[in-house]
């Protein structure tokens, strides 16, 4: 709300106070103080836009930064897996001293004897292997794919945290403009309250009304000012909720711009569920299980590999000399085992299930988001009806409170009578306030049940 909107607001408070109530020059100072710093602290509020509401939602959310890190840890597993195709070197080095030496000896006749020690009471030994896996039976390929699905069944759940996130700021931004509208119209019914006691009082001076219209003038009054004080409450709940979502300070003040009104014409409720990130998480796992099935199997095959081999040591190959020798060496390898008990078997059989219970609980989920979309429809056009219901609402109530102040200010409607039309126009009030509200929320549960690109956009 703008500041010279306030002060005039405030000028029209005081006026409207003066004729009904006394006040001391020393209360006229307070109140017109009050007054100037609420609307002081009004118009230095911050205006927030949806579009800035949805970013800031986005950068705040614990869930969604913990999903990207898992989404991350995902990927780099992936790639890890992938690296079990690149050859491995490994590195092997010891030294060690020996108190004694195994030794041997035998006789030449006649009388020749010889004597001689094995190795070397110094002991150093380095090697070097290098190995590349030539056939695994489907191992490593079957490792990368499970890693390649599991990572993107984690970015699919990054996107489902998002989508979370838009939705919740959605919500919540236009719960505080319903708020906000709500408030306006308990200012707005406090207001024509005031106004109606006010004549009322003259009516009364002028002995044209009784001490019983006076009396219900002045109930409507106090209730329209505790009416306004509840939505006052209410609205800053609901900023409150709107700040911690948001990561804002909330001694900060909230503006929202006017929203667009809801369309003319009736919604569109085509759906297409197939962008959803669930609907893609639930794929994600059943590749990750086929995966597994391919791993399983592997078990029933061989796994060759080629290696090279370069070793140096003392004594090394020389037990005799105990000199420095190295040598370097290059070949295949075959491991091949298998369990009696069919272990493998049975493990292969227990994966398969699995994937057949993960395509189940896809097509569960499927089915569960296209109710879940057609319902959002469903509550997007009933929210569209109750918005043009209230509209044409306030439209009547609007024209007959016109005509009863006329027919109350000639004295042909009795003060009570005034007094339920006003009530009545308040409620269409509060009731178009809220459908308008509503009709954004409804519309914001459509497009997440949908999965629509607009979810994450500020457009209403």
């Amino acid at each position: 709300m703008k500041r010279e909107v306030l002060f005039a607001f405030s000028r029209a408070l005081l006026r409207a106070l003066s004729p009904s109530y006394a006040l001391s020059p020393a209360q006229w100072f307070v109140l017109s103080s009050a007054l100037f710093l609420a609307a002081a602290g009004a118009a230095s509020a911050r205006e927030l836009t949806l579009e800035e509401a949805l970013a800031l939602a986005r950068w705040h959310s614990f869930e969604l930064r913990a999903a990207g890190a898992e989404a991350d840890a995902a990927r780099s597993a992936a790639t890890a897996a992938r690296r079990g195709r690149y050859p491995t070197l490994s590195l092997e080095g010891r030294a060690s001293v020996l108190d004694e030496l195994i030794s041997f000896g035998f006789e030449v006749p006649p009388g020749i004897s010889f004597e001689r020690e094995l190795g070397s009471k110094e002991i150093v030994q380095l090697d070097a292997a290098l190995s590349l896996p030539l056939y695994t039976g489907g191992r490593i390929s079957g490792a990368i794919d499970q890693a390649e699905a599991a990572s993107r069944l984690k970015s699919a759940m990054v996107a489902a945290t998002d989508e979370q996130v838009w939705l919740a700021a959605r919500v919540h931004y236009f719960t505080l403009d319903r708020a906000d509208n709500m408030a306006r119209a308990a200012g707005s019914s406090l207001e024509r309250t005031r106004i109606a006691a006010r004549n009322v009082r003259s009516m009364f001076e002028a002995g044209a009304a009784d001490s019983i219209d006076l009396l219900e003038a002045d109930l409507a009054v106090a209730e329209a000012s505790f009416a306004l004080t509840r939505a006052r409450v209410e609205r800053r709940s609901a900023e409150i909720r709107l700040q911690i979502l948001l990561g804002i300070d909330t001694g900060e003040g909230l503006a929202i711009p006017e929203t667009a009104p809801p369309p003319d014409e009736p919604p569109s409720l085509a759906a297409d569920i197939s962008g959803k990130p669930q609907l893609a998480a639930a794929s994600a796992g059943i590749e990750a299980g086929l995966a597994e099935v391919r791993i399983s199997r592997a078990d029933y095959l061989p796994s060759i590999s080629l290696f090279s081999r370069y070793s140096i040591g003392k004594p090394n190959r020389d037990l005799f000399e105990g000199e420095w020798d190295d040598y370097f060496s290059v070949g295949a390898g075959l491991n091949w085992s298998f369990n009696l008990g069919n272990r493998t078997g049975h493990l292969t059989r227990a994966a398969e299930s699995r994937v057949e219970a993960l395509r189940l609980g896809r097509e569960r989920i499927e089915r569960d988001l296209s109710e879940a979309a057609r319902l959002a429809g469903e509550r997007m056009r009933l929210a569209w009806e109750e918005y043009r219901s209230a509209r044409e609402r306030h439209e009547i109530t609007s024209a007959n409170y016109r005509l009863a102040g006329r027919r109350h200010a000639a004295g042909d409607l009795p003060t009570n009578r005034l007094l339920e039309i006003e009530q009545s126009l308040s409620s269409s009030e509060a009731a178009l306030a809220a459908a308008r509200a509503g009709y954004h929320i409804a519309r914001s549960g459509w497009l997440y049940a949908v999965g629509s690109d607009e979810l994450r956009k500020g457009t209403m």
